[in-house]
């Protein structure tokens, strides 16, 4: 286990604590429970963010009407 500690706007902190509340009840440890939740949320979501835009990059994209059929002519071009 690992302490951490925030700093959140008294505003954001009621709200967390009031739906952690309505979720665990007000019992020991109902607010480690619903950080440790919401961590995981955050970081499975990033994951499948990061895992879709991986996918697009690997299958590439089809643009249509492109001025340039290479890499190279693009950078060719004068200004």
């Amino acid at each position: 286990m690992h302490t951490i500690t925030l700093n959140i706007s008294e505003e954001l902190a009621d709200q967390f604590r009031k739906k952690a509340e309505e979720k665990y009840g007000k019992k020991k440890g109902y607010l480690a429970k619903a950080v440790s939740e919401a961590f995981s949320v955050w970081l499975n979501e990033k994951d499948t963010v990061i895992d879709q835009a991986l996918s697009v990059i690997e299958k590439g994209m089809k643009v249509s009407n492109l001025r340039y059929k290479t890499r190279s002519e693009l950078h060719e071009r004068t200004h």
